[in-house]
């Protein structure tokens, strides 16, 4: 049976604070490396996202006095906040079973093909599950503001 007692020290603990940060900067660099690019595409990439912004004001025009359709809307905002939380998740369980890999000793310095492609898939599936959360949070971010925009404009009904 392996020391687990190193979870439990200060330093795992301030080594895994370090490493969730710093994975949290090298995605806001990463997005913002995205948004630079996006700027830089061709203008009919830039027409379609005028358009995008164009039915998320008619979403919010029709929510303002649609009482099902603000409901749909907030729904569908939750459902998106979910599955942006599940990758993040699955992101986070890749990490530490590559960690915990590591802490066991299965992963030595002459890794077989095997163990190399164990370490290569838990990366690439935390970077992709990693990137396709915040993908979602930029998409739940835009429909959260037209949701709170068409929130501030709405009337609640009154109960008879």
């Amino acid at each position: 049976m392996k020391d687990w007692s190193f979870v439990l020290t200060p330093q795992f603990l301030a080594g895994t604070v370090v490493a969730g940060l710093l994975l949290n900067i090298v995605a806001a660099y990463a997005v913002h490396a995205i948004d630079h690019v996006r700027k830089a595409l061709p203008a009919s990439y830039r027409r379609a996202r005028a358009e995008e912004s164009a039915r998320v004001e008619a979403l919010t025009a029709a929510a303002t006095s649609d009482n099902a359709l603000y409901a749909a809307l907030a729904a569908e905002a939750s459902r998106l906040r979910l599955r942006q939380l599940l990758r993040f998740f699955i992101a986070f369980i890749c990490i530490y079973t590559l960690v915990f890999l590591m802490a066991f000793g299965e992963l030595k310095p002459g890794l077989g093909v095997t163990g190399l492609l164990l370490v290569v898939f838990l990366v690439a599936m935390a970077f992709i599950q990693y990137f396709q959360a915040i993908d979602v949070s930029s998409r739940v971010r835009r429909l959260e503001t037209a949701l709170s925009a068409a929130g501030r404009n709405r009337k609640l009904p009154i109960l008879d």
